[in-house]
C-alpha cells in the first residue's frame, strides 16, 4: 500500500520522493516542483539547472519522532544576466538548519517555558532556542 504523505507535510510546490522512520525518527525527502525559479537579481524566469545539492533541516515532529527534511535543492543558470542562484525553497529562512514552523514552534514554547527546557525537550542546542527566542520576541 503506497501512502500520499505530502499532505501531511503541508509544504506548498514540493513533492516527497522518500519517506523513511524509525522508532527515534523520520526521515523525509523532497524536492520543490515548479520548472522554474526567478532570478533574484533581474528577475528573469530561469529553467536552466546548473547542478543539484542537497541539505537537511529539522521540522515539525511527526508520528511523534524526530523529523528530518533532506530538500533537494537546484542551482539555476539566469540566461539574461549569467547568475548562479540556488533555488529559495520558501520554508527555511537563508541557511538555517530548521524549518520556519518549527522555528515558530520552539519561540511559542519558549514564552511559556525556560529555554534550558526548550532545549532539553527539543534536543536543540541552547544557542539556538536562545537565538529563536530574542529574534521572534522582537518581531
Amino acid at each position: 500500500m503506497q501512502i500520499d504523505i505530502d499532505p501531511l507535510l503541508n509544504l506548498p510546490h514540493v513533492r516527497v520522493r522518500e519517506f523513511t522512520f524509525t522508532d527515534k525518527e523520520v526521515s523525509v525527502v523532497v524536492a520543490r516542483e515548479t520548472k522554474s525559479e526567478k532570478c533574484p537579481l533581474c528577475q528573469q524566469p530561469c529553467s536552466t539547472i546548473r547542478s543539484y545539492t542537497s541539505r537537511k533541516v529539522r521540522d515539525l515532529d511527526l508520528l511523534g519522532r524526530k523529523t528530518f527534511l533532506t530538500v533537494e535543492c537546484r542551482q539555476f543558470e539566469c540566461s539574461t544576466c549569467h547568475r548562479y542562484f540556488i533555488e529559495d525553497v520558501g520554508f527555511v529562512e537563508g541557511n538555517r538548519g530548521l524549518t520556519k514552523r518549527y522555528e515558530e514552534y520552539i519561540y511559542k514554547m519558549s514564552t511559556d517555558c525556560s529555554i534550558q527546557q526548550v532545549s532539553l525537550k527539543q534536543d536543540v542546542c541552547w544557542a539556538t532556542v536562545n537565538r529563536i527566542h530574542e529574534q521572534y520576541g522582537q518581531r
